[in-house]
């Protein structure tokens, strides 16, 4: 069995969830003690809930634009925009790009063994495949609707 993508890029939007929920999984205090302290002091004076305010929409929004910014700019941030399709089959997955132009030939093939993959997500605009380098990935506008079927039960014979 092989299933096969249709040719697609990875949304920026996607790129910056990834990013975000990449810095709020490991640094969650950080953003979590300052917003409580304020709270807490809001208690003695009002004037902290306006602080607490301005942290949760000024502060924090700006700290995950640049956490989206810091990931943009590493070579997997910049791969990650690449035209590409996703072929899955019984020897792992594989991720042909396409060229940028003429100009530039297209990166070599990324090849995953099946042994490397550790889970998926269906996030429903998308299906994230875990792996020990990372993930893939695909939305479901590149798949029909049986191939997102088999893909998902592909899947979760593998976990």
């Amino acid at each position: 069995m092989k299933i096969v993508t249709q040719t697609f890029r990875q949304s920026a939007s996607e790129c910056g969830r990834k990013a975000a929920m990449e810095l709020v999984e490991r640094r969650w205090w950080v953003f979590a003690l300052p917003l409580a302290a304020a709270l807490v002091a809001s208690l003695w004076d009002w004037r902290w809930i306006v602080a607490a305010l301005a942290l949760a929409l000024v502060a924090y929004p700006f700290v995950l634009m640049m956490a989206y910014y810091s990931h943009a700019l590493t070579p997997q941030g910049a791969m990650a925009l690449l035209r590409r399709r996703v072929e899955i089959g019984d020897d792992g997955i594989d991720i042909i790009y396409e060229p940028v132009d003429d100009d530039r030939p297209a990166p070599a093939p990324q090849h995953i063994s099946l042994a490397d993959v550790r889970g998926y997500e269906d996030r429903g605009h998308s299906i994230a495949v875990s792996h020990a380098g990372g993930e893939v990935i695909i939305p479901v506008s590149a798949l029909d609707r049986q191939s997102i079927l088999d893909l998902t039960a592909f899947l979760s014979g593998l976990t």
